[in-house]
């Protein structure tokens, strides 16, 4: 998790294409931990998670979505109160 979360702000670094790439990364692994522990419980290996997480990406973005714009709003909060001080 962390390592794919460190990537994701790596990613926001990029100019112009940073913040979009961040927010729809960030939108689908979010998505795949809430949805991990269902899987998990339904007893469905991990093979079969990401065939199913690959064939239904759209609806999994959009479950996302709103932590994904949260995280992206927080950190730019937190940037300009930084810059403010």
């Amino acid at each position: 998790m962390e390592l794919r979360l460190r990537l994701t702000l790596i990613i926001s670094c990029i100019p112009y294409l940073g913040i979009p790439l961040d927010w729809f990364f960030t939108s689908l692994i979010y998505s795949y931990y809430c949805w991990e522990y269902s899987w998990s419980s339904y007893k469905i290996n991990h093979q079969q998670r990401y065939e199913i997480f690959e064939s239904n990406w759209p609806y999994y973005l959009g479950y996302g979505t709103l932590i994904g714009l949260i995280k992206n709003d927080e950190e730019c909060l937190s940037a300009a109160a930084r810059t403010n001080v």
